[in-house]
């Protein structure tokens, strides 16, 4: 996957910063025992010591190398027993004058035996996620900014405002219970229904349960994957970041000039995560039939047969907040 020399760049001196940190850490804790058990500083300078003859014995006395290495070594383990009991003796671990690392895997230097270490990639991904949403121009809501008033309490048999009374319950349940095989959400009904606003509150309890999340109207996902499929200098790994997201979120679908492109494009993002099993949410404000003069058949029938429907209906909220405003001037 590609990611930008920036972001790279930016995560390895995030790294370099997290060492010396440790260090600094680390060389405090030895000077704070040193007062209290002068021992352990003679201890920690008969190691550093020992670690300069081994390296004497390597590069000058290499006829008998080996055997006085062996003799460092059990040198080195007496001093570490006794530096252990020592510390027992004050109520400390044994490892407490070890330095520790954020990445045991690399030590925090960012790659191990050559190859760019998993806590790195972990990190550009999370990055890229966040530059992604940023460029989405939405903000995260909590389930609270839902309010159930906007709804009308008059209908058919079954009122707005108990039928999104459901809705919310569902997608709360679904936050609350979300994991990497949950259920794909499709999110239908007219504009200013509170689709994004059910869906972005979704995507902030999902987030802070710790998984990855990508939140974007349709046609700035799609407009990425172009620039980055048909642009040569332009590879930021956007695309592989879509369709391996723990949680897509594609707001707006269908509003998006459609383009023999865009078509195939929303047709692989939807069959690859439904065949990796990577949960997907989609709102739009068309309908079925809409939806398949836009796209095709095949799209559609992936939707009604994967997807959780969910029906938004009521009044555009957009226009009763609008028109409470006016009132309010």
């Amino acid at each position: 996957m590609a990611y930008s020399k920036e972001n790279l760049q930016r995560v390895l001196e995030g790294l370099s910063q997290k060492r010396m940190r440790h260090e600094r850490e680390l060389q405090a804790k030895k000077e704070e025992l040193a007062l209290a058990c002068p021992r352990l500083k003679e201890i920690e300078r008969e190691l550093a010591e020992n670690g300069m003859k081994t390296v004497s014995a390597i590069v000058i006395h290499k006829e008998n190398a080996a055997q006085k290495i062996e003799q460092l070594k059990s040198e080195n383990l007496k001093l570490q027993e006794e530096r252990a009991r020592l510390l027992k003796s004050m109520g400390l671990p044994a490892d407490f004058l070890t330095l520790k690392y954020d990445c045991p895997k690399c030590r925090d230097e960012g790659f191990c035996n050559g190859k760019m270490c998993s806590c790195v990639e972990k990190e550009l991904q999370r990055l890229s996620f966040e530059e992604l949403n940023r460029s989405s121009g939405f903000r995260l809501c909590d389930f609270d900014e839902f309010k159930l008033e906007y709804y009308p309490t008059v209908g058919d048999s079954v009122s707005p405002r108990e039928k999104m009374e459901k809705i919310s319950r569902y997608c709360r349940r679904y936050a609350e219970t979300f994991s990497e095989h949950s259920k794909n959400l499709l999110m239908i009904g007219n504009t200013g229904l509170g689709k994004t606003l059910l869906s972005l509150c979704i995507a902030k309890a999902v987030i802070d349960r710790g998984y990855r999340v990508i939140y974007s109207g349709t046609q700035n996902l799609l407009r990425k994957m172009e620039k980055e499929k048909f642009s040569s200098d332009f590879d930021d790994g956007v695309s592989d970041d879509i369709l391996s997201v723990d949680l897509l979120i594609m707001d707006d679908l269908g509003t998006e000039f459609s383009t023999p492109f865009t078509v195939s494009a929303v047709y692989n993002i939807l069959n690859t995560r439904l065949n990796d099993g990577k949960p997907t949410i989609i709102n739009t404000n068309l309908s079925f039939s809409e939806l398949e003069k836009t796209y095709s058949e095949r799209i559609v029938s992936r939707l009604i047969g994967e997807y959780v429907i969910l029906k938004f209906c009521g009044n555009d909220i957009r226009q009763i907040k609008k028109r409470e405003a006016m009132s309010n001037d």
